[in-house]
């Protein structure tokens, strides 16, 4: 009895130092776990970080930062960079203002857009009414190509129209709905290649062949300065006809968003998401019954766009400069201070700041790499 005893005992000494050893090794194992998934958020840290730094020794950040939207470029080298089980933000200091790399975070539709243009059909007669440019906004206000006006592969985003310089234009009609007598904004993305036929490139316009008659003409340039963008109201009269130009040229074959606001007898014209230039409006403001032109300022041919349109929007009220500063660059501002990042799992959020040097304002990034549950 005291052998089958002690036996009994010694078989459960062992059960148990058994289960000792494998608490220890899960715990060791669940520790190098945690250091290794903590490790390898580090090493994709450094992956990510050099990204930045790379982009910057090439000129891409440069480009990046002047290209618009191109934060989502960004966003997508580092997407294909992290695998999906890693959640990351980055967000963007200039001087003391702070924005979070956001791909949404451009205009939003609302009650006060008038027609939303994205170019995107690829094809001629896509609209339901058998029109070739479709409105977005649901307000029908879709519009046709003349004289060869057509779609291009390479659009801002996807697809959009181009222009020869000649006499392609895109007819949206004339409607109630295009009398803006209050406040208003015009935004689109265009790239042009140099004076049309005889003027510079027209973006839209409800001209009439005599410019103080005309209610709006939104143009890339003027006679005079051609790459210039600007905003242009008639009153009537020549002396009292106000527009917006933007003070400095900006170059033909690339890429610009191009916005201008009314907001009361203010007039601004925003390039690139930076107000370039501001006016005062006097007199009446006027209406007409010439149609709604895309590339075109009338019905004689003159100035005439050179080039390819995307995302053409219009609103009857006036979009603030964060809202035309998000649009071009997509970015979210989210004041001074952005928000704290709060970890999704036991492990520590890693960190890194990258820092740049910029003429005209300061500029860092904070990167944060968590692993997601």
């Amino acid at each position: 009895m005291f052998e089958d005893k002690t036996g009994f005992v010694y078989f459960i000494e062992i059960i148990i130092t058994a289960i000792i050893v494998l608490v220890f090794v899960v715990g060791f194992l669940y520790s190098d776990q945690a250091t290794d998934t903590k490790s390898e958020l580090t090493t994709l840290r450094d992956e990510a970080w050099n990204i930045l730094n790379n982009l910057d020794a090439s000129g891409a950040l440069d480009r990046i930062m002047t290209d618009g939207r191109a934060f989502e470029e960004l966003d997508e080298h580092l997407k294909a960079s992290l695998p999906n089980t890693v959640g990351f933000e980055v967000q963007y200091y200039r001087d003391s203002d702070c924005y979070i790399i956001n791909s949404s975070a451009g205009l939003v539709m609302d009650a006060n857009t008038v027609a939303m243009w994205n170019m995107d059909e690829g094809a001629d007669n896509s609209c339901a009414d058998g029109k070739d440019i479709c409105d977005s906004s649901g307000n029908g206000h879709n519009c046709t190509f003349v004289n060869g006006a057509s779609f291009t592969s390479s659009g801002k985003f996807n697809s959009g129209a181009d222009f020869d310089g000649v006499d392609d234009w895109i007819n949206c009609t004339n409607d109630p709905d295009f009398d803006f007598v209050g406040d208003l904004s015009f935004v689109a993305w265009i790239r042009d290649k140099g004076k049309g036929a005889v003027y510079s490139p027209s973006i839209i316009s409800k001209g009439t062949g005599v410019f103080p008659q005309t209610p709006y003409y939104f143009a890339q340039g003027s006679w005079a300065d051609p790459q210039k963008p600007l905003l242009f109201l008639g009153n009537g009269t020549a002396s009292g006809s106000n527009f917006a130009q933007s003070s400095i040229d900006f170059p033909y074959n690339e890429w610009r968003h191009v916005a201008g606001t009314v907001s009361g007898t203010d007039i601004r014209i925003y390039v690139n998401g930076i107000e370039r230039e501001n006016d005062t409006f006097v007199g009446p403001r006027l209406t007409n019954t010439a149609p709604f032109m895309i590339g075109r300022y009338n019905n004689a041919s003159l100035i005439t766009l050179n080039g390819t349109l995307d995302e053409l929007w219009v609103f009857d009220r006036a979009l603030t400069a964060d809202e035309i500063w998000r649009d071009y660059s997509g970015l979210v501002n989210q004041g001074i201070n952005c928000p704290a990042i709060t970890a999704t799992t036991n492990n520590d959020i890693i960190s890194t700041t990258y820092t740049r040097g910029n003429s005209q304002w300061n500029e860092s990034y904070k990167l944060y790499l968590w692993e997601k549950l």
